[in-house]
């Protein structure tokens, strides 16, 4: 993800770099605001490595009267985007990465395939990551606290483990208006 000063994010990446996916649960936030420029963000998503692919939820108002999208990027902002059904503030929705160890990994919502997308980059394991953050670019987005629970890593033989210890926790561009609660499970808010 290319990152710019008007960027505020927090990313939690796994101490364990022989990981094949990434589970868990996220509570969107209760109130949020992005104003309508166009530019503003705020997302949540599981990644694998650096930038070979992340998965999750989008808010903004460029995308009209479905301000909501999910997404799949594999190393290329906006390789899938599409619009999904709009959740109600505070709605749990389960997010699931699977890298399928053949240069694709495949995104899920609520148990549910979004896509798969390939990224020749894409080893066949590395250190799995989930972030929290927006793109505050006119100073005016905001969002309540927002939490992952039941957080799982699977390794290398396809064994899911609760992701409870071995983390890193990464700061880009923090800002004093982002909110950090716990890393791991990752909660923030945007003030």
């Amino acid at each position: 993800m290319a990152l710019s000063p008007s960027d505020n994010i927090v990313v939690v990446r796994s101490s364990r770099t022989d990981l094949t996916g990434i589970k868990g649960d996220l509570v969107l936030p209760q109130n949020y605001s992005a104003t309508n420029n166009g530019a503003d963000y705020f997302n949540f998503y599981f990644g694998f490595g650096e930038d070979y692919m992340e998965g999750g939820v989008s808010y903004s108002k460029k995308w009209g009267s479905n301000p909501w999208h999910k997404f799949l990027n594999n190393s290329q902002p906006d390789a899938y985007t599409a619009a999904m059904s709009q959740p109600y503030p505070g709605q749990r929705i389960s997010f699931r990465l699977e890298n399928n160890k053949n240069q694709t990994a495949s995104f899920f919502i609520n148990d549910n395939l979004v896509t798969t997308l390939r990224n020749p980059r894409l080893p066949a394991a590395s250190f799995v990551k989930m972030a929290q953050g927006a793109g505050d670019y006119s100073g005016t987005v905001t969002y309540s606290q927002t939490s992952y629970s039941n957080l799982q890593y699977r390794d290398s033989n396809n064994t899911w483990h609760s992701w409870t210890s071995g983390y890193t926790p990464v700061y880009t561009y923090r800002k004093s208006d982002l909110n950090v609660y716990s890393e791991l499970p990752l909660s923030t808010s945007l003030n």
